[in-house]
């Protein structure tokens, strides 16, 4: 299951003119599902605080990744590396998908 795709709309305005309005659409990511998996494989329960802290970064950043379809968060490389580890992904699209 996917986490909600979520589509942004913003209007740009030239000299107060509505020049276009722009669909911006984002990165999907499948952190419930790969949680819930690591979860199941390890017969234990795994707290957001217990990720965010073996793979170095704050909860808050794990939350507002995990949060990403109700406002859009930006990341960096070597966190994505980071979650791909912990989670034992050999592809990048079983931790995020890029939505055109």
């Amino acid at each position: 299951m996917l986490n909600i795709i979520n589509i942004w709309y913003c209007n740009i305005f030239v000299a107060g003119v509505k020049l276009i309005e722009v669909i911006i659409q984002m990165m999907v990511y499948h952190l419930e599902e790969l949680i819930k998996a690591k979860e199941r494989r390890e017969q234990r329960k795994i707290a957001d605080s217990k990720i965010a802290e073996e793979i170095g970064i704050t909860r808050q950043t794990l939350a507002r990744i995990k949060d990403n379809h109700i406002k859009p968060y930006t990341t960096n490389t070597e966190i994505l590396d980071k979650l791909l580890k912990y989670f034992d992904c050999t592809q990048i699209n079983e931790l995020v998908d890029y939505i055109p």
